[in-house]
């Protein structure tokens, strides 16, 4: 048999009011939640039915009595769209307006706000609702309309005196900063204009010190700060890029120089920009948004960290100008310059702006600090010692030899030394690990370095032909005979010849660059005729070489060598002997080839 609320709900879905009146004149509880199916009223609700819902409420349903989840009648006729219900409800004398759903801690003003609701926002404004009621996210209506986006409420909301404009969500944001966040120009605008507005009616108090406090009532908010990043609202805008947003911040008094807890600026943030496109390059319409905020006075020599940073390295503190030269912005870079950014400012690891250009592959840059700042210092060493000439290093692939080789004569006009790093390697032999013999040419070709001196920090006491030869690189060893290397050079430890390292290298090319070029053969006891040694066999079993190489070298050295080629030799062996610049050769009374020959032209 059907128990009495099961009837009475049945009653109230069909519209059967006589029946309804029957179970009331009978006592029945109309509050009573029906299993899932709630109160009547619930049932009204859900039956959609205002002449119920009217009946109902005149013959004592709790308007606001909550249904099995405790969902209110009011959230429940609007989550049905039953607006007409909604409105009956609102305007009944003992509606608890602002009661909320238990499980979302939202009111029917955060539901209808949500949910684009105009009229149901005004009729709740109008029965008195709280408008700085949170949900459980900390969100009031005005939050929630800023982030959908919902204009026409956010009007109504920030038109009402008592609507919180600096109210913190649980993400740590007012509404100014969802608006700055979601590029929201029109919220921005109306959020702005009403703080205007509270600003002149304020002012009109005679006291003078009141008067002060309301001078800066609209900066304060403007420059209120997010609670756990400490970005204003000019942070969240320069993220994005949004000129519009900035520019408006900005006539606000937002501070531009403003730091979050990070120490990053503003400007530091749109310097960071990345590009729509798919290189790390900054479109000039991305450089309206740094320009707009050094008009306004930002400081470009701010440096702070970059932590989540995808194209640069974490926990270092970089500057604007640094951020610049690592997305290859030659147009930011001339802007920052011209807006005071100090050029021989490091970052955190000291690197200078040109060092961050050539380690970055920069070369436009590069070449507008050397040509266009004279102020620079080209001299500057990060946390591992290593100076620009180290950085250059980097810049190398086959098109681009000449502008490497042009770049590092730059940077040594520009008073650049050889400083080593703090693995003791100068500039010059680091060029050789890079095997990047634009740099070795530029170098020795603008320096004047003994290169019979020039000794390498290793265990063997070599030279740089030693290190070149063992690594096979023909083109650096060609450079470093035509400025003056010994070709027959012992290292100080081990007694060995660049020779020997080739051929212990298994470098065949360059032993026979080295024994064409003439080469002492028989300096090193490994390289004996016909094995004749009685430690031969010893000897190259420790060398471990190609045995038809060495048989081709051990011939070799039983040919005599060319009257052209002797003459060669003794012209590169008066020089060493006498301790001479290879330079001078040119101005030898010699035949232009053999000039040529002697500098391996």
């Amino acid at each position: 048999m059907a128990s009495s609320d099961e009837i009475l709900h049945a009653a109230i879905r069909s519209g059967k009011f006589d029946e309804v009146q029957k179970l009331i004149d009978h006592g029945i509880n109309l509050n009573r939640v029906y299993g899932m199916r709630g109160t009547a009223l619930c049932a009204g609700i859900e039956a959609r039915n205002i002449q119920m819902v009217n009946f109902l409420l005149k013959a004592g349903s709790d308007v606001n009595a909550q249904d099995w989840d405790g969902e209110p009648p009011l959230i429940l006729a609007l989550r049905k769209n039953c607006l007409d219900i909604a409105r009956v409800l609102i305007n009944h004398k003992k509606i608890a307006i602002d009661k909320v759903d238990p499980l979302t801690k939202k009111t029917a003003l955060h539901f209808a706000t949500e949910n684009k609701m105009v009229d149901v926002v005004k009729w709740l404004i109008t029965g008195g609702c709280d408008l700085n009621k949170a949900d459980i996210e900390s969100n009031i209506a005005l939050h929630l309309a800023v982030s959908a986006k919902f204009h026409d409420i956010v009007d109504i909301l920030v038109s009402q005196k008592n609507c919180l404009i600096k109210f913190y969500n649980r993400a740590g944001m007012v509404p100014l900063h969802v608006a700055c966040k979601s590029d929201d120009v029109q919220s921005l605008k109306l959020i702005l204009g009403v703080i205007r507005e509270r600003v002149k009616r304020k002012s009109n108090n005679d006291d003078l010190g009141e008067l002060l406090m309301n001078d800066n009532y609209l900066s304060v908010n403007v420059n209120s700060e997010t609670i756990y990043e400490k970005d204003s609202c000019l942070h969240l805008a320069a993220r994005n890029g949004n000129k519009e947003v900035l520019k408006l911040l900005i006539s606000h008094g937002a501070k531009v120089n403003a730091k979050n807890n990070l120490g990053q600026t503003p400007l530091l943030l749109a310097c960071s920009l990345q590009s729509v496109s798919n290189s790390l390059t900054l479109s000039n319409h991305d450089n309206f948004v740094p320009e707009i905020l050094l008009k306004a006075g930002a400081d470009p020599n701010v440096r702070a960290h970059m932590r989540n940073w995808k194209h640069g390295p974490k926990n270092v503190e970089v500057t604007p100008l640094v951020m610049s030269c690592i997305y290859n912005n030659v147009e930011l870079c001339r802007s920052l310059i011209k807006y005071g950014a100090n050029i021989n400012l490091c970052d955190s690891t000291g690197q200078s702006p040109l060092f961050t250009a050539l380690d970055n592959n920069a070369r436009q840059i590069a070449w507008y600090f050397l040509s266009e700042v004279p102020e620079i210092n080209v001299n500057h060493q990060n946390h591992l010692g290593m100076t620009c000439l180290h950085a250059i290093l980097k810049c190398f692939n086959d098109k681009d030899v000449n502008e490497v080789y042009e770049l590092t004569k730059a940077i040594l006009k520009h008073g650049g030394v050889l400083s080593p790093d703090k693995k003791g390697e100068t500039p010059l032999v680091a060029a050789l690990d890079y095997e990047n013999a634009s740099v070795v040419q530029a170098i020795l070709e603008e320096t004047a370095i003994n290169l019979q001196d020039y000794a390498i920090n290793d265990h063997a006491g070599s030279t740089l032909l030693h290190v070149s030869a063992r690594m096979g690189l023909i083109e650096i060893s060609r450079i470093l005979l035509a400025h003056g290397a010994d070709i027959d050079a012992l290292t100080t430890e081990t007694r060995h010849t660049p020779l020997f390292e080739a051929l212990h290298n298994d470098q065949t090319e360059m032993v026979e660059f080295l024994v064409q070029n003439g080469c002492d053969l028989n300096l090193d006891s490994s390289i004996w005729e016909n094995g004749e040694s009685e430690n031969s066999e010893q000897e190259e079993r420790s060398l471990d070489i190609d045995d038809e190489l060495l048989n081709w070298v051990r011939e070799e050295s039983c040919h005599p060598k060319s009257l052209y080629l002797l003459t060669m030799i003794s012209i590169r062996r008066h020089f060493h002997a006498n301790n001479l610049c290879f330079k001078y050769i040119d101005v030898l009374p010699l035949p232009e080839k053999l000039k040529n020959n002697l500098k391996y032209r």
